[in-house]
C-alpha cells in the first residue's frame, strides 16, 4: 500500500487585521474536511479551553458552512452585518450541554 501526501488547504492569519482565514482547494471540497475540522475544534474548544460557548461567525451565501454548523447541532443565532473584515454573516451556537447531547458525549 503506497501512501501519498497532498495539501488540501492552507490558513494565513493576517497581520493586519488579525482575523484568521482558511482556504480548501474546491477540488477538495465536499468530501467532509470541513465538517472534520470544525468537530475538532468544537471538541478542543470545550475540552482544552474550557469554554461554556462556542460561536461562529459564516457568510450566508456559504451554503457549505452553514450546514457545517448545522450539521454540528450549532443553533442559528440571527444575522450580523459585518464582523471584522467580513460582511453580511450567519451566527450559529452552541453550548457544552447541547453539544454533549448532539454528539452523545
Amino acid at each position: 500500500m503506497r501512501h501519498e501526501r497532498a495539501r488540501v488547504g492552507v490558513q494565513v492569519l493576517d497581520i493586519a487585521d488579525g482575523y484568521p482565514t482558511r482556504a480548501v482547494r474546491r477540488d477538495c471540497w465536499r468530501e467532509g474536511l470541513g465538517s472534520e475540522a470544525c468537530d475538532a475544534a468544537v471538541t478542543w474548544g470545550f475540552a482544552a479551553l474550557n469554554l461554556d460557548e462556542i460561536v461562529t461567525f459564516t457568510n450566508r451565501g456559504n451554503a457549505g458552512m452553514n450546514g457545517i454548523a448545522r450539521t454540528l447541532g450549532m443553533t442559528f443565532q440571527g444575522e450580523a452585518s459585518a464582523i471584522g473584515p467580513w460582511k453580511d454573516n450567519n451566527v450559529y451556537a452552541t453550548s457544552r450541554s447541547e453539544s454533549e447531547t448532539h454528539t452523545g458525549g
